[in-house]
């Protein structure tokens, strides 16, 4: 049983040099500045000397890129898919979608895919599992389990440039190496470092999880609704302002009535697209209370976008597209380390538009 008490994530360093052998200067390369070395999981835990657990502080993957080293903030994540094919077995098939998500087929089966997402600016770096684990925990907790060997199923990471699209993968296959770095009278703390070498990309069945995540094709219209992570691009203006563009072709700019779950609950929208800003005011108006929130994003907040078809039940693909959506997945400034997704709707039914803040957390629908 496990007795890692997990209470936050996560932090990441990124770092690395190639050096020409003359003995006259280089200038250095394109290559020179992406390539990536020196890779390291570090993860930082306090152990009490009162009770039987363990905290996590932090979670990082450290490297070097060129000669410039990073810090990327990391978390555990997860998505979970129903049908009677696994990612770990058949890869992520895209045409073939219906037999991953589909549990009204025969041998269906209900699994879950951890992750581990770190993400800067420019740059991503993804951790899973190639091979299946029974009953996945987070990444981290799997870090942390002494029943897991990595020598038989090492932590697979992928390093990728998300304006160029160039990847690395790498494989941590090695025991940590656990080292004191504090101590108080209640708490040890330890740093524990695991290296990773450079790889090959891996198979289509290990790469399962990290497919899926870039493409997620038709099941898009779930992952923007539960709401998952969204394919990762690059936080600058010209996807963020191809975002906004696709959130505007859904719901133009204005202000909206609609309802939520009731006839009885109503809801007010208003959304802006307001040159390098996105504005967005929903206010909940209840029988016995009123809610407001407020979002206000630029391009340095933007994380993930994707578009695709609309079904009717939001937690499933199955029947005729009744519309399209666009979903657009930002850092949560209010709340760190946790990020919001917009899904805009533009149905043929009577739903017509609506607008989805973080699947069913808050959404406004029949927008008018």
């Amino acid at each position: 049983m496990k007795s890692v008490i997990i209470l936050c994530a996560v932090m990441a360093a990124l770092a690395m040099g190639c050096r020409n052998r003359s003995t006259e200067p280089a200038s250095e390369t394109s290559d020179d500045r992406q390539a990536v070395s020196n890779v390291t999981f570090a993860v930082e835990i306090k152990e009490s000397k009162i009770l039987f657990a363990t905290k996590l502080e932090s979670f990082s993957v450290e490297y070097k890129r060129g000669t410039e080293s990073q810090t990327t903030p990391c978390r555990d994540l997860f998505f979970w898919l129903s049908g009677k094919k696994s990612l770990y077995t058949a890869g992520w098939l895209v045409d073939s979608y219906l037999d991953f998500a589909d549990d009204s087929q025969q041998n269906s089966r209900h699994r879950r895919y951890s992750f581990a997402g770190c993400r800067a600016a420019s740059h991503e770096a993804l951790a899973w599992f190639g091979n299946d684990i029974e009953n996945p925990y987070m990444i981290s907790e799997e870090l942390l389990d002494d029943r897991i060997k990595l020598a038989k199923n090492p932590l697979l990471l992928r390093i990728r440039d998300l304006e160029q699209g160039k990847a690395q993968y790498f494989s941590c296959a090695k025991n940590f190496v656990k080292t004191l770095v504090g101590e108080t009278d209640k708490f040890k703390t330890f740093k524990l470092s695991l290296a990773c070498e450079p790889s090959e990309q891996p198979a289509a069945k290990a790469r399962g999880t990290i497919d899926f995540l870039d493409n997620p094709g038709p099941l898009a219209h779930i992952a923007a609704y539960r709401p998952w992570q969204l394919p990762s691009v690059a936080s600058n203006e010209a996807n963020f302002k191809k975002a906004l563009d696709a959130l505007a072709k859904k719901v133009p700019e204005g202000k909206y009535n609609g309802i939520m779950t009731t006839n009885a609950k109503t809801c007010s929208l208003k959304v802006a697209y307001a040159g390098d800003k996105l504005q967005i005011e929903h206010v909940q108006t209840a029988t016995t209370a009123k809610e407001t929130r407020k979002y206000e994003l630029t391009a340095a907040d933007l994380l993930g976008y994707v578009e695709g078809k609309v079904y009717k039940d939001p937690i499933r693909v199955i029947g005729e597209p009744i519309g399209e959506f666009a979903g657009v997945e930002f850092v949560n400034r209010k709340k760190p380390g946790e990020t919001i997704v917009f899904k805009f709707e533009k149905n043929s039914n009577a739903e017509g538009m609506i607008v989805r803040v973080n699947g069913g957390m808050s959404y406004c629908r029949r927008l008018k």
